[in-house]
């Protein structure tokens, strides 16, 4: 809820300093996929930690075709950038209840409500520590983009993301074909 918070009330912000009025509506409508995203990632990882990596693929299967299909539609409706961030935050909707649909109606957990803020605030030390990691690193990886978007046209912006964002996407799919295929053999 506060990443999603963020990003929707800096997006007026983002637009101005970008010089790009598009891309405040754009960010106000990403902010939808943060905040639906937010569930799954806890269910995911209690599905990993089962070993339940057939269920996970159907899941990732399904959310990629969703999304192809979508984002087609809508860019042949002539939505553009719109259409495909819509696309988006619809196809990580479909997931993110699927996800939580196979946790709840398997028993991969049963939700219950206790609160102990004792028994929490350790995790939220580590947990602020890796998010602050994150963040760094994050940033530190799209200062780049943030630099030529400032200074040079959104063209050569698209252009430049266009290639970095496919050198990075080969990356992920080979690191992550191999990490989903060792954590079972290793666990």
């Amino acid at each position: 809820v506060l990443l999603s918070s963020v990003v929707y009330f800096s997006s007026n912000s983002l637009g101005s300093l970008f010089k790009m009025p598009e891309l405040e509506t754009l960010l106000k409508v990403s902010s939808l996929n943060v905040l639906l995203s937010s569930p799954s990632h806890l269910f995911r990882a209690i599905m990993q930690k089962n070993l339940q990596f057939r269920a996970l693929a159907i899941i990732r299967i399904s959310r990629q075709v969703i999304l192809l299909c979508l984002t087609t539609i809508l860019l042949i409706l002539g939505l553009g950038v719109l259409g495909v961030v819509i696309s988006f935050v619809a196809s990580t909707a479909v997931s993110t209840a699927m996800v939580c649909a196979y946790c709840l109606r398997n028993g991969v957990y049963r939700i219950k409500i206790y609160f102990n803020p004792h028994e929490v605030l350790p995790f939220l030390r580590f947990g602020s520590l890796v998010s602050i990691k994150q963040l760094l690193t994050f940033f530190a990886h799209r200062f780049d983009e943030v630099l030529i978007g400032f200074f040079l046209p959104s063209e050569v912006l698209g252009v430049y993301y266009f290639g970095k964002n496919l050198l990075e996407r080969v990356r992920n799919l080979l690191t992550s074909s191999f990490a989903s295929v060792l954590l079972p053999v290793f666990s």
